[in-house]
């Protein structure tokens, strides 16, 4: 069963059949102030995606340290593992 864990202003996250795993699926949504704008930008999402993909691939490359990050699954999809956010106090 696959479950929508999240759902942000341009990203969705997923869980998989692998607790482990999630997958984040970007959107052609636009965000501006914190306000959704009614239109979208086509491949918006694949952008973000490659984007990311591309920046956290250079991080290991690196050997900065270990990210979340699996393989892009789709244009617009990442699976990573998951992962706890710290958040600040």
């Amino acid at each position: 069963m696959v479950d929508m864990l999240y759902k942000g202003k341009v990203k969705e996250v997923w869980s998989t059949d692998d607790p482990d795993i999630i997958e984040f699926r970007y959107t052609d949504q636009i965000s501006v102030f914190d306000q959704i704008i009614p239109s979208l930008v086509p491949r918006k999402g694949e952008s973000l995606n490659r984007t990311s993909c591309h920046w956290f691939k250079l991080v290991e490359e690196a050997e900065i340290c270990e990210t979340h990050i699996i393989e892009m699954n789709a244009p617009d999809r990442v699976l990573a593992r998951r992962f706890e956010v710290i958040r600040e106090p």
